[in-house]
């Protein structure tokens, strides 16, 4: 009988004896999957030597695939871009190899920008990467189709259903009654009524 409820306690991975904490995982490996969607994934290998990184980068300035995305191989920022330390502060991988390939970016504002869109996938070739305003990183993200919009955006405060409704009685009502009813200003309710910026994705 105690076998089996140590067993149950236990973490359900393979080898792992740590105690279970949630979805029959140590909290280790529920982080990994909630994270990941698969407990096991995330570092498998030892951190990088100090200086690995930047040497990898420089090996790979005059990448020739210029169609393959060229994938940071080392530590990740939680959003999938790569990460390189420098002089004790973390900077994207992805900008340090746009500054090795194209110089300092014209202003402090400008943002390294992915021509292939797999900024998140960790893309760092050098063939898919310039500088760009955020207007233009934007306008990019619309291009590419991965600018969430309407209900998708996590600013989102209507439903699909109540822009619906907003296009049904738009003509009949004051933009500035709709702005009241729904709680959201009244230039949202004219992007709704026209058709522009809010998609029901």
């Amino acid at each position: 009988m105690e076998a089996i409820l140590a067993a149950r306690l236990a973490c359900s991975v393979q080898d792992c004896v740590e105690p279970c904490v949630a979805r029959g995982y140590c909290n280790t490996h529920y982080r990994k999957f909630m994270y990941h969607g698969d407990p096991l994934a995330g570092r498998t290998k030892k951190p990088a030597k100090k200086g690995e990184p930047l040497r990898w980068l420089l090996d790979h300035v005059a990448h020739a695939d210029k169609d393959e995305c060229l994938t940071w191989p080392f530590s990740r920022f939680q959003n999938g871009y790569g990460l390189i330390v420098k002089d004790g502060a973390s900077y994207g991988a992805h900008r340090y190899m746009c500054e090795l390939v194209s110089g300092e970016p014209p202003t402090p504002e400008h943002v390294a920008a992915h021509s292939c869109n797999k900024g998140r996938d960790g893309c760092v070739n050098p063939h898919h990467l310039r500088w760009a305003t955020s207007q233009e990183n934007t306008l990019d993200r619309f291009d590419h189709g991965t600018m969430p919009t309407g209900s998708a955006s996590h600013f989102a405060k209507l439903t699909p259903e109540q822009v619906s409704e907003i296009r049904k009685i738009g003509r009949s009502r004051t933009q500035r009654d709709l702005a009241k009813i729904y709680g959201v200003c009244k230039s949202t309710i004219g992007y709704i009524v026209r058709g522009e910026n809010w998609a029901t994705s």
